[in-house]
């Protein structure tokens, strides 16, 4: 999936329905720092439909979605900047959501033998 298609799916679908009709000089830091909690309670990502045609529950985003939304978001009101719409003073300078999922082997809790590992320690980490 093209890049573009992504970003465009979290305008309309995400920050559209947060934001509302509200100007972008009007969005300040409250409503920078209360999306993840809205994301997690109200925003809920829907149900996929399984292969048996049953709608699979609603489950909260998870925090690497959230942080990819925020980093949108953030860009555009930096791009208003840019262009002098709002001052730059009104970018929300937050921190991003961290996102706490695990990658690759480690994920699955696998460890390599110690004759594997980069540096020979005999300590996981």
């Amino acid at each position: 999936m093209k890049r573009w298609k992504i970003v465009d799916g979290y305008i309309r679908l995400r920050l559209i329905p947060y934001i509302g009709n509200i100007q972008i000089a009007h969005v300040g830091q409250d409503k920078w720092n209360a999306y993840a909690l809205w994301r997690k309670q109200d925003g809920k990502n829907k149900g996929r439909k399984q292969s048996d045609g049953t709608v699979r529950e609603a489950t909260p985003a998870k925090n690497g979605t959230i942080r990819s939304e925020t980093a949108i978001f953030r860009a555009i009101v930096n791009f208003a900047a840019d262009k002098q719409y709002i001052r730059e003073r009104q970018v929300p300078k937050g921190k991003l959501l961290q996102d706490k999922a695990g990658r690759g082997v480690h994920a699955a809790g696998i460890r390599r033998p110690s004759y594997l590992r980069a540096n020979g320690s005999k300590n996981p980490r």
